[in-house]
């Protein structure tokens, strides 16, 4: 049984709710303000017998501190991580609350439906996230690289932005096609990157993260190439909201600053 976890707004609610309706799962649909409050989250996962839960990590973290809270989790076989930047601390302090539970770091964006890799995080001792926690493997029909700034591959282990395609690839921003042929781009020099073989036209999504690709095939997450955060889940752009403070008549000049908590959460 799944819990839809997420306010209706995002791509994710098509993944959440018709992917398990369509593998014949039951889902839970808490209200808003039911989503909102962590306490009447966890309650409605022990009441409904939820066993599948996709989170932020911020939201997990609130969870973590309840009284009372883990207990009624332990009933989770999946829980699915999305949407933030996961700290291996917090995935060590999951993996002991929940030794029962799959844990899985999920990584995506709405332009891209969602999810485009996974990475499932074990309890083993030499386990690699304890240094830096990967974003994962590519899904299934998707594929993932690194490119400097003109669109040339990096090699392995080299930072670079991260660019995707695939079946994953969204149409684009709606009545935005000059933002949409600024992030969907071609990349002809990926086009002759063995194993891929992609025409030289394909589409590639440019994230604007930075990253590498290691030798095992894991995409790593290193930072961002704009001042671009995550405020549980949600994309805020500093520079945005500065400008809309600055349209009130009483405010000359405007600056935003994200500033992280101790878990290093927006």
């Amino acid at each position: 049984r799944d819990l839809h976890s997420f306010p209706t707004r995002r791509s994710s609610d098509l993944v959440l709710t018709f992917g398990a309706l369509l593998a014949g799962k039951p889902v839970a649909l808490p209200t808003s303000d039911q989503a909102k409050d962590p306490d009447c989250l966890s309650r409605i996962v022990e009441a409904y017998g939820v066993s599948r839960l996709v989170l932020t990590p911020s939201y997990l973290a609130m969870l973590l501190d309840l009284e009372g809270a883990i207990e009624r989790l332990r009933g989770l076989r999946l829980l699915s991580l999305s949407g933030e930047a996961l700290t291996p601390k917090l995935a060590a302090k999951v993996l002991a609350a929940l030794p029962k539970t799959r844990l899985l770091n999920i990584y995506g964006s709405t332009e891209l439906t969602a999810d485009v890799t996974y990475y499932e995080i074990s309890a083993d001792s030499n386990a690699e996230w304890k240094e830096e926690m990967p974003l994962g493997l590519p899904l299934d029909n998707v594929i993932a690289a690194v490119v400097d700034e003109n669109g040339q591959p990096m090699g392995l282990d080299q930072e670079g932005e991260i660019v995707f395609s695939g079946t994953c690839l969204s149409k684009g921003y709606h009545n935005a096609p000059e933002l949409t042929e600024k992030v969907h781009v071609m990349l002809p020099a990926l086009s002759t990157m063995p194993p891929l073989g992609l025409l030289a036209d394909t589409l590639w999504f440019r994230t604007g993260d930075i990253g590498v690709v290691s030798p095992n095939g894991l995409v790593r997450y290193r930072g961002r190439s704009d001042t671009q955060i995550k405020i549980r889940g949600i994309r805020v752009e500093p520079e945005a909201a500065a400008r809309l403070l600055e349209e009130h008549p009483s405010v000359k000049e405007a600056f935003v600053r994200g500033m992280p908590d101790k878990s290093g959460q927006y």
